[in-house]
């Protein structure tokens, strides 16, 4: 995943870094863990059932900049 927003990122960057970073993704935020989670549980359940060998880059639209 792209920027999202944990301890370990806070502690690194602060919330002024954290700030800087969310003006740097297109949709103006880092992620969460819950939206990491939710993807990947969709991915691995029933629901997806043709998706394979895919590089799917959840990161608010950061590597399309």
């Amino acid at each position: 995943p792209g920027f999202i927003d944990t301890e370990l990122t806070r502690s690194v960057l602060g919330i002024e870094g954290m700030n800087q970073l969310a003006l740097q993704v297109p949709i103006h935020r880092v992620g969460t863990p819950q939206e990491v989670a939710v993807f990947v549980a969709w991915l691995a359940g029933p629901d997806n059932t043709y998706i394979s060998g895919q590089n799917i880059a959840i990161d608010g639209g950061f590597t399309r900049v």
